[in-house]
């Protein structure tokens, strides 16, 4: 979403010397999580007179693909706390912040915990925010993660899940009605 907010930055810079609050506009579109906000500004940006043919060319394309950046779609889908390299960023961003030269011991645990805390809650945010945690999909997801995750890991993921859901039969029904590939 950063990348596409750049490049929406030099592609409508003409813009923002016109009509700074539609620049502002569609410089949000990336970063935008509610559908009907995104839609009315996309609909204001295409009705405007003020985007160029070549800036309406560029919203249009970038629109044909905005399943793979707006955020309101992407949001919907889960993905265990990833966004493109943002995760990534993130944890270079504490390794940064606490790990020197001159780090002790104690300092490097102290990170790998904070790190290890962050991606855990992000993970648990998004789980949490499913609709429909009991579908078939979503408890063969639990099942892989108990595959491939310690035990450690485990608990802090999803515990209650885990504690509290028999989702074996569920699993058992779903592989047999269609093959989920991993």
């Amino acid at each position: 979403m950063w990348h596409i907010q750049r490049n929406i930055v030099k592609k409508f810079s003409g813009l923002s010397k016109k009509d700074k609050d539609l620049y502002n506009k569609v410089v949000a579109l990336p970063f935008i999580s509610r559908k009907t906000k995104f839609e009315t500004y996309v609909k204001e940006l295409t009705k405007s007179k003020a985007l160029s043919t070549d800036e309406k060319r560029y919203l249009e394309d970038l629109l044909s693909r905005k399943d793979k950046w707006a955020k309101h779609v992407i949001k919907s889908q889960f993905g265990g706390g990833v966004s493109t390299t943002s995760r990534v960023e993130g944890l270079h961003s504490v390794l940064r912040k606490y790990l020197t030269s001159k780090s002790s011991i104690q300092n490097v645990f102290y990170c790998f915990r904070e790190i290890e805390d962050s991606q855990i809650e992000k993970f648990n945010n998004e789980f949490y925010t499913i609709k429909d945690v009991k579908s078939a999909e979503t408890l063969i997801f639990l099942q892989k993660i108990k595959e491939v995750y310690p035990e450690y890991t485990v608990k802090k993921m999803v515990s209650k899940y885990f504690k509290s859901l028999d989702y074996t039969q569920t699993i058992e029904k779903s592989n047999k009605k269609n093959e989920m590939k991993w």
